[in-house]
């Protein structure tokens, strides 16, 4: 497991990682490490890797959206801007509060940052 996580690790030196999806991945080791529980359902089976298959995923996920002709700096900012949300949430489940409460006040920073470049048009759905 941990030369699978080195590996990704290393991998991930070519993409373009924002802070706030370092900032997710380590508030969730940090949750992970005290016991608690991945809330996310897509990552829940990785267990103890979850943060690294999390950071893994976006990075293909931002690549897939880039090849389809979406910028990569507004596909890095919605994933920054998202990575962020999911940071406080878990910030605020690491300290004691409640799971919906903080979704909510993840959900809160989400819309109320979101900062993608004028000139662009949102993200559509990938169809």
């Amino acid at each position: 497991m941990k030369t699978l996580a080195v590996a990704a690790l290393m991998g991930l030196t070519a993409c373009s990682v924002q802070p706030g999806e370092l900032a997710d991945a380590g508030s969730t080791a940090v949750g992970l490490g005290l016991d608690l529980a991945e809330a996310n359902p897509a990552l829940a089976w990785a267990g103890p890797a979850a943060p690294v298959v999390g950071l893994v995923g976006k990075q293909i996920v931002k690549e897939v959206m880039v090849r389809q002709g979406h910028d990569q700096d507004v596909v890095d900012s919605a994933s920054n801007t998202l990575s962020w949300g999911a940071t406080i949430s878990n910030i605020i489940v690491i300290g004691g509060g409640s799971g919906p409460f903080g979704l909510a006040a993840g959900l809160l920073f989400i819309v109320t940052t979101w900062d993608a470049p004028a000139d662009t048009d949102p993200i559509p759905p990938i169809s």
